[in-house]
C-alpha cells in the first residue's frame, strides 16, 4: 500500500519531516523579516512584500560596511540562520515529496 493510499500522516517518516517543515517555514520568515528591519534600519531600501531577493544581498553589504566586530558577527549570524533554515526547509520538502511518491 502506497503513502498516498494510507495518507501522508500515516508514514512514519513524513509527520515529522512535515510539521518540523512547517515550524522552518516560520522560522525562515521570521528571520527574513528581521534580517528587513535591521537592513531598513541602516537605511537600506526594503520591501515587504516584494523584491525579497535582494536582501540577502544588502544584508551582505551591510555586514561588509560594518566596522563593528561584535555588529558584524551578529549580521552574519542572522544571515547565516536564514541561509540554514531555507536549506533544512528544502530538506524537508524532499522528504515530503518523496514519502509521497
Amino acid at each position: 500500500m502506497a503513502a498516498a493510499e494510507r495518507g501522508l500522516m500515516a508514514d512514519p517518516n513524513v509527520g515529522p519531516a512535515l510539521t518540523f517543515g512547517i515550524a522552518l517555514a516560520f522560522m525562515g520568515n521570521a528571520l527574513w523579516y528581521a534580517m528587513k528591519v535591521v537592513l531598513r534600519r541602516h537605511g537600506y531600501r526594503v520591501r515587504w512584500f516584494w523584491r525579497h531577493e535582494l536582501d540577502p544581498v544588502n544584508m551582505v553589504r551591510l555586514i561588509v560596511a560594518t566596522r563593528r566586530p561584535a555588529l558584524r558577527m551578529m549580521y552574519g549570524a542572522l544571515l547565516l540562520a536564514w541561509a540554514a533554515t531555507i536549506a533544512a526547509f528544502v530538506v524537508c520538502a524532499v522528504r515530503v515529496v518523496q514519502a509521497a511518491v
